[in-house]
């Protein structure tokens, strides 16, 4: 024992380094509140004589989710969910697979927002991050054309 110092002084110092431990470690975790906003500018004025009739997207979909899972990544194969939005706009396999990273730990938050009904136009969602990597996507519409 030190002289002068209590095994309840002791006791007391390691409580509270414990709890400065946890509030630091904690505070090591920092968050950021982000809002998204998706402005589509695709118009007659963008695109002369290519646009097709009735351009729009789809809503916003995506999440937050750590390293041990990616729903695309450059020179591979994206997921079901990432195909079924590309292919039709369908936000359900997507949010499927989201949620199912979210029960197996991997993600921590669904993103989901509205769609461009009519192009150019805008939408934007908001949410807050802590460390996590972001997935997004929108599909445009209608493919046609030139544009398939």
């Amino acid at each position: 024992m030190w002289p002068g110092v209590s095994s309840i002084g002791l006791v007391l110092l390691a409580g509270a380094w414990l709890i400065l431990s946890a509030a630091v470690a904690r505070a090591a975790t920092p968050t950021a509140d982000y809002t998204v906003v998706f402005d589509a500018t695709w118009s007659e004025a963008t695109h002369p004589g290519t646009l097709p009739p009735g351009p729009h997207f789809s809503g916003l979909i995506g999440g937050l989710h750590n390293d041990q899972v990616s729903f695309w990544r450059v020179g591979e194969l994206a997921s079901n969910g990432i195909e079924s939005m590309a292919e039709m706009g369908s936000k359900s396999a997507l949010t499927s697979e989201v949620n199912t990273a979210i029960g197996n730990g991997m993600a921590n938050l669904l993103l989901s927002g509205g769609g461009i009904n009519s192009s150019p136009g805008s939408v934007s969602i908001s949410f807050t991050a802590n460390g996590s990597h972001p997935t997004s996507c929108a599909r445009a519409a209608p493919i046609t054309g030139c544009w398939a």
